[in-house]
């Protein structure tokens, strides 16, 4: 039992099971499961909303497994109109049309996403709580990380 506990040599146990130390070599599955768990750590221990939305951008990117995602939150505002509160990445694709696209991701509270011809994929999904649209995410990647990263994107959003 108390080898068990100690993991083989080379890897540390997560309480997963046995990773490599490695993230290079980690599996797909278990690289998911760390994303999640630190997502929702990061969340947890967000004391404003600028702590929130850096942990956001961070853990999107590392999600998609891509450093340069541009990653926009956007909320309603007062009136109800939705707004771009927190954008980081410069955008590789065209987001024409991306205010009613927004809209109708909000109001849907289903994903959409739009391919580019510069190869990047625009990713628009709603947040959810509770049931009620509370904004909406926005990601633009390359179209395959975001295929990896869907995902764990989803169960978070």
């Amino acid at each position: 039992m108390e080898q068990a506990l100690k993991g083989q040599e080379g890897q540390e146990d997560t309480g997963l099971g046995t990773a490599p130390l490695s993230l290079g070599d980690e599996p797909e599955s278990l690289r998911r499961l760390r994303v999640l768990d630190e997502i929702c750590h990061a969340f947890a221990s967000a004391t404003d909303a600028e702590e929130a939305y850096r942990g956001t951008t961070r853990w999107v990117r590392e999600a998609v497994g891509d450093d340069e995602a541009a990653v926009r939150i956007i909320l309603p505002d007062e009136r109800g109109h939705l707004r771009v509160v927190s954008a980081e990445g410069a955008s590789r694709a065209g987001l024409r049309n991306a205010h009613s696209a927004r809209d109708d991701v909000f109001r849907s509270k289903r994903l959409g996403l739009l391919p580019s011809s510069s190869g990047s994929t625009a990713l628009r999904m709603p947040l959810v709580s509770r049931g009620d649209a509370v904004g909406v995410l926005e990601v633009v990647a390359n179209g395959e990380a975001l295929e990896r990263g869907m995902l764990t994107l989803r169960a978070v959003a």
